[in-house]
């Protein structure tokens, strides 16, 4: 069974706290644009996943890069992707209640990790490396890698696993997003302070008979978006995660 976690509120509860501002005084209005795939992804967009075209990769992912002649984000997009489609979860979740002469301690017990194959991971990463060795000039294999980019905004790429192709650009040549400017057409969402939220799911686990999904809160920083929805997810997945565990062990 697939599983699921959104990231959907992180802006909104940021904003009600003021947290972030795109004014230059204390008395400038509170508002956040986002495009919609990152701020509130539907369909196909949920088992993609948001990348930085010059962000790092987390120390433990860093053998990657020295494996695969790869940047980083595709790298890390190929990971968050299949981590989207199946994970394997480890580890014990327990709670307890302790009593002593001091009075009574809930207790946690909480050691989950959740993994994604290696496996999976080392095989895709051969096939795109193979795939954008395959073009002879730089603009080429530069193609190879923009067609798993499905949307751009600024440096900021949705990245897919299957390669879709970005349609027809300039000059009747294939378009590649990494070489445009950024800008987008696609449709944005705006977050201000006292905004009520529109068209918010449930919070919480959900089941299907297909996936489980996990909406989480969490939290929206304007100078790291994208560490912002990362942070956020991953929440979200240790939460479904745990919620699974607790589950499975009344069975």
């Amino acid at each position: 069974m697939n599983v699921r976690a959104v990231a959907r509120l992180m802006a909104v509860l940021a904003l009600a706290g003021g947290g972030c501002r795109t004014g230059y005084g204390p008395g400038d209005p509170v508002r956040v644009v986002l495009p919609r795939w990152f701020s509130a992804p539907q369909g196909e967009e949920q088992a993609q996943t948001p990348v930085a075209m010059g962000m790092g990769l987390p120390p433990h992912l860093a053998d990657l890069r020295n494996q695969y002649p790869l940047p980083d984000w595709a790298i890390y997009g190929v990971v968050r992707c299949l981590g989207a489609q199946e994970f394997l979860v480890n580890g014990t979740y327990r709670r307890f209640s302790m009593s002593n002469e001091s009075g009574e301690a809930n207790v946690v017990v909480d050691d989950l990790h959740y993994d994604v194959s290696i496996d999976r991971i080392r095989e895709e990463l051969k096939r795109l490396s193979a795939e954008a060795a395959t073009g002879e000039t730089e603009r080429e294999r530069l193609n190879a890698l923009s067609a798993h980019v499905r949307r751009r905004w600024g440096s900021f790429l949705l990245y897919g696993l299957s390669p879709a192709g970005g349609g027809e650009g300039a000059n009747g040549q294939s378009r590649n997003r990494l070489l445009e400017s950024g800008a987008t057409a696609d449709s944005l969402e705006a977050f201000e302070a006292g905004q009520v939220p529109m068209e918010m799911p449930r919070i919480g686990l959900r089941e299907t008979a297909e996936y489980y999904e996990n909406v989480f809160v969490g939290e929206f920083r304007y100078g790291d978006p994208l560490g912002a929805f990362r942070r956020t997810e991953e929440e979200a997945i240790h939460d479904l995660a745990r919620s699974l565990v607790v589950k499975f062990s009344h069975l």
